[in-house]
């Protein structure tokens, strides 16, 4: 009997060391993910390339446009996630906050205009321009078959102008999502 109980504390020790060393770990990891960003070189142009599930390795092409067409950009943030249930709301809630966590890291310094390579599921493709939104001019990329174009570039000035400098290229579509027999309801 005595053996027995003494197997069961030898056990729970262990247990909870076990517990223990694995929290701590996966804290030092996690703490030394965010050190590295955070000690990332300080320029006021920055590039951040997302890629959350998709075919394509992104990281060369990004690396190679970025040092032909803006040499001055020194770092290169990089979010990649390939595999695991990406189109289930707690892992899409976790690869947010991933990323939330890393740009809340780098974002720290002065940056005046971010160069952002979103690749892989397009509902993933909003997450960098609502996090900087007030951080400052927003360059978006996209591939084609010879490297990427910069599409649009999005800035405090052009959030806030009152008068358009490009003529409309579609007007709005309002769709109804009522049908005639549930409006005949609402009005009477």
């Amino acid at each position: 009997m005595q053996s027995i109980a003494f197997n069961l504390i030898a056990s729970l020790i262990f247990f909870v060391l076990g517990f223990f060393v694995d929290r701590i770990r996966k804290w030092w990891i996690w703490k030394n993910r965010l050190a590295k960003i955070e000690q990332a070189a300080r320029e006021n142009e920055i590039a951040i390339c997302i890629r959350v599930g998709g075919n394509s390795e992104p990281e060369d092409d990004v690396k190679k446009f970025l040092r032909e067409k803006h040499p001055a950009i020194k770092t290169l943030l990089i979010y990649n996630v390939t595999s695991g249930k990406l189109d289930e709301t707690k892992t899409a809630q976790s690869i947010v906050e991933d990323v939330l966590e890393g740009l809340r890291a780098y974002g720290k310094g002065e940056i005046t205009r971010i160069h952002y390579f979103p690749v892989g599921i397009l509902a993933y493709s909003s997450i960098l321009p609502a996090i900087v939104s007030n951080w400052g001019a927003f360059v978006v990329y996209h591939r084609k078959s010879d490297g990427y174009v910069p599409l649009y570039q999005i800035d405090k000035e052009m959030k806030h102008q009152e008068k358009r400098a490009l003529k409309p290229i579609r007007a709005w579509d309002v769709v109804s999502l009522v049908n005639d027999s549930e409006r005949a309801l609402l009005h009477a």
